[in-house]
């Protein structure tokens, strides 16, 4: 079996396959990591199937597969896939954004299974963010159903769409 890396938290951890090493299970479970650019393609047909389903949502966009996995090869998109135990149970992709004011994270895709029961690991991209990049806020944009999930997040906008052809 091929060996290759995922970063986590600013550690790189070897992993075989996507078989996950106990040592870096937190206190649940469940896990994050941070994908490389480098290994995307390799975890491409695991996280596929749940990126997909976040694509095909009503409402979710006029993003592709192919528009994820560009900017993902491009580096200005990361993937985080979170495992329970040794199986891939959620993928999330954010983009660091800068503007004439501030840096953020936006997370733009969020899909995956029991999300409940890690949610709270969005605490390890927030550290991410602050500790690697200098963010000064986490947006996350998505369905309204995410107000119930972060409810320690606020509403700040609302986006509206029209279609025009």
């Amino acid at each position: 079996m091929k060996q290759y890396a995922i970063k986590a938290h600013g550690n790189i951890h070897p992993l075989s396959g996507i078989v996950a090493n106990n040592d870096f299970l937190t206190k649940s479970e469940y896990r994050v990591s941070l994908i490389t650019s480098d290994v995307v393609d390799e975890m491409a047909a695991h996280c596929l199937p749940i990126i997909q389903r976040a694509i095909n949502a009503p409402n979710f966009g006029n993003k592709t597969i192919e528009d994820v996995f560009y900017q993902l090869h491009q580096g200005t998109a990361q993937m985080w896939v979170i495992f329970n135990n040794n199986k891939i149970v959620g993928v999330a992709i954010t983009k660091i954004n800068q503007t004439p004011r501030l840096k953020y994270c936006l997370v733009w895709l969020c899909a995956g299974e029991k999300m409940h029961k890690w949610k709270h690991l969005i605490s390890e991209i927030e550290e991410w963010a602050a500790s690697q990049h200098n963010c000064e806020k986490i947006v996350i944009r998505g369905r309204l159903g995410w107000e119930k999930i972060y409810q320690d997040y606020r509403k700040t906008n609302v986006v509206l769409e029209k279609k025009l052809r």
